[in-house]
């Protein structure tokens, strides 16, 4: 069996595809603890190491060995992650005089946090930083300001919910890289 088969798809599927496919299989898998640390490698790898994952597969004498920053990794974080890339609205959002509403800096968001994630946490940290990236670009662009100024505005017991979250996640964060 290889990452594909695992996550039910071709060789040649695209990210998104991949990202997909992950979501679906861990979700129906989540009871299973073990499968679902398997089913995470297996997407990291596919998204963040794939040539050399295809190498090893052309030359089957070959060995590969998963990155160590991808063995440590989390299910559920790299769950979460994967889930939110998936689930953002596909609609373009419309301003309130009814014009369409740029996208740029959720793709700004994105690249920028990809790059950080990269330099800060090798393939894995540029997967988590490009979505998290993304999904405050996205705020920018859906509510016309940034992530702490739509946060300012939630009532307290919000905020202390969110901070809870932030803390918890980071903990993880550090453990793994």
């Amino acid at each position: 069996m290889t990452y594909y088969t695992d996550l039910g798809i071709d060789a040649s599927a695209n990210l998104e595809t991949i990202k997909r496919h992950y979501v679906r299989t861990a979700y129906d898998n989540s009871f299973n603890k073990d499968l679902c640390k398997h089913l995470a490698i297996a997407f990291l790898v596919l998204t963040t190491d794939r040539s050399k994952y295809d190498a090893f597969l052309r030359q089957p004498s070959s060995t590969y060995t998963i990155p160590s920053n991808i063995q440590a990794c989390d299910p559920q974080t790299v769950f979460e992650a994967a889930f939110n890339d998936v689930a953002q609205i596909v609609e373009v959002p419309v301003n309130k005089d009814g014009s369409k509403m740029s996208s740029l800096y959720t793709v700004l968001g994105t690249i920028s946090g990809g790059m950080l994630g990269f330099i800060v946490g090798g393939p894995v940290g540029a997967v988590g930083l490009a979505v998290a990236g993304g999904a405050a670009g996205n705020m920018r662009d859906v509510h016309g300001k940034s992530a702490y100024e739509v946060f300012l505005d939630m009532e307290e017991e919000k905020r202390k919910e969110i901070m809870d979250r932030v803390v918890f996640v980071a903990g993880i964060a550090s453990r793994v890289l």
